[in-house]
């Protein structure tokens, strides 16, 4: 079970274990510094999934939000 987090343009910091599920852009892309993990201060692009992205374009769609993850264990 996970929390649903609103990232906003210009915080500080948030935690780096997140999948993106929205974005404003219609494409559903954005761009993370990940200066903290890896020390490069290049931006890194990223994209929702783009049936998330246009199913889960509001806060209000968002509160139904039920879904399930799966990855790959961690790796060194």
């Amino acid at each position: 079970m996970g929390d649903l987090v609103k990232v906003t343009k210009g915080m500080p910091m948030f935690p780096s274990d997140m999948i993106l599920v929205h974005s404003d852009s219609d494409d559903g892309y954005c761009y993370v510094e990940t200066k903290s993990l890896d020390g490069e201060s290049n931006l890194k692009l990223r994209r929702a999934k783009t049936e998330l992205n246009t199913a889960y374009g509001t806060d209000r769609a968002l509160q139904t939000f039920h879904g399930q993850i799966e990855c790959d264990a961690p790796n060194n």
